[in-house]
């Protein structure tokens, strides 16, 4: 793909989320949700309420996935599995409103496919459990299908996403409107094969050769049918979009008297998990901090070497401009004259392949790995009062330890200014209960507020 990178100044409206400001939730129904409709259609076209006899829902939504699952665990008490005869192939259409009386759509689906049901429990006589495993009706027409197709003279990325995207669903069910239309594909795009989500998914990964990083995933939360409910974006255009707006602020403080001054414009982080971070001995055998990519040219019998390394890559498409690792760190030493790449590649460059400069992709697809997934926390918020859901950026707000060990007798809460600061979120879980709605989501970034260089130097003096 030639080296055209995507256009930062397109309308908000164009990237699918939404900026304005919500109506204040009450404090005591934020984790509560009104429930109008859950009910799964059988075979004959027989509609059965699952209202009352659910006990749990659990839907998944990741940013580097195609299509969101989830589960429904059924509590039978009426001989529902034989008598309707669950077998998969079902839809289940499920409508949540925002508690409050306010009306606010906050799920509406109607697509969604069981795919799979799970292993049935009894419990007595007559009860028994299980759980029916669903994912969206655009995953399954995409498996019904495979692409043995060129494009031919059509080598604009966008074009060829809507006609790919249409073997799966209406073409406005995809917003791809971020996408430079000038982006041309050196060479005609053939599917050798792929069904039309992996042939969209490919060209994310192969679009990384533009300097960015892009995924194709599925938003879960649609309002209304003119949602967007597939997204293909670059994650540099999504994070230089999410540094203008006004961020939704997640703070856990358990304080009583610092929860009162911040309840009513910030979101209230109920628990959270640090996750394993850094990770350097699998990085390095990924690539990540020192490669030699070697090109071989099988006709010529001629190769070509280039090296990549961490810390020679700019930091232009994350939140911030400092490095996660510092330049006196063992994992960034490496003796290039002995020589030490740990991550070598071999690369044979295929006539077919639409990449003319393969190095240059793997720079960029395993740097923006990186980017991504470089820290990462959990967090459990209430899921009434937002619209946080993935491809959205939040401001984390986390208490610093060490703050509070100099100083037991301040009441004000300092920041942790490692793990605090701007994310994307990568994930969502949303799980209901008869009572509660509550979402994990999964936040991401592969940068610091502060520079370890200069914070190590004044420690050390």
């Amino acid at each position: 793909m030639a080296y055209t990178f995507p256009k930062f100044n397109v309308a908000p409206s164009q990237f699918g989320f939404q900026l304005e400001p919500e109506a204040p939730t009450p404090d005591h129904i934020r984790e509560t949700y009104l429930l109008t409709s859950l009910f799964i259609t059988i075979k004959n076209g027989q509609s059965i309420s699952l209202g009352n006899s659910f006990s749990r829902i659990e839907i998944y939504e990741d940013i580097f996935s195609p299509s969101i699952t989830g589960a429904i665990t059924v509590y039978d008490y009426v001989g529902g599995l034989e008598k309707f005869m669950f077998s998969g192939g079902e839809t289940i259409t499920m409508t949540v409103l925002k508690p409050g009386g306010s009306n606010e759509i906050l799920i509406s689906r109607n697509d969604l496919i069981v795919y799979e049901v799970g292993k049935v429990k009894f419990d007595g006589e007559n009860i028994q459990t299980y759980d029916l495993l669903f994912t969206s009706k655009s995953a399954i027409s995409s498996q019904k299908k495979r692409l043995y197709k060129s494009f031919g003279d059509d080598r604009g990325l966008k074009s060829v996403l809507s006609k790919i995207y249409t073997d799966i669903n209406s073409a406005s069910n995809l917003n791809i409107n971020t996408i430079d239309p000038e982006i041309k594909m050196p060479k005609a795009f053939i599917s050798p094969g792929y069904t039309p989500m992996e042939a969209i998914s490919q060209l994310a990964r192969r679009a990384c050769v533009l300097g960015d990083y892009f995924v194709f995933f599925e938003k879960l939360c649609g309002r209304n049918s003119l949602d967007f409910k597939h997204v293909f974006i670059s994650l540099g255009s999504l994070k230089e979009f999410w540094k203008s707006g006004n961020l939704p602020r997640l703070v856990y403080q358990p304080t009583q008297s610092y929860l009162n001054k911040e309840t009513n414009r910030s979101i209230l982080i109920k628990s959270f998990m640090i996750e394993n971070n850094f990770q350097h001995l699998e990085r390095m055998q990924s690539g990540f901090y020192n490669s030699r990519i070697r090109q071989l040219d099988l006709y010529s019998r001629t190769y070509k070497d280039e090296t990549i390394s961490y810390k020679d890559m700019a930091l232009d498409t994350d939140f911030y401009a400092n490095r996660i690792l510092e330049t006196n760190n063992e994992f960034l030493k490496y003796n290039n004259g002995y020589p030490e790449y740990p991550g070598e590649r071999l690369v044979v460059k295929s006539i077919n392949d639409i990449l003319e400069d393969k190095a240059a992709w793997i720079k960029y697809d395993t740097y923006g790995g990186l980017l991504n997934s470089g820290i990462r926390v959990l967090a459990d918020i209430p899921g009434a009062d937002n619209r946080i859901s993935v491809g959205y950026a939040v401001e984390l707000v986390l208490p610093s330890k060490v703050a509070k060990a100099q100083n037991l007798e301040q009441s004000i809460m300092a920041e942790d200014e490692f793990y605090s600061g701007k994310y994307l979120v990568t994930a969502v879980r949303h799980s209901f209960t008869k009572d509660t709605y509550t979402k994990k989501i999964e936040l991401s970034r592969g940068s610091l507020k502060i520079n370890l260089d200069n914070r190590i130097n004044q420690t050390s003096g």
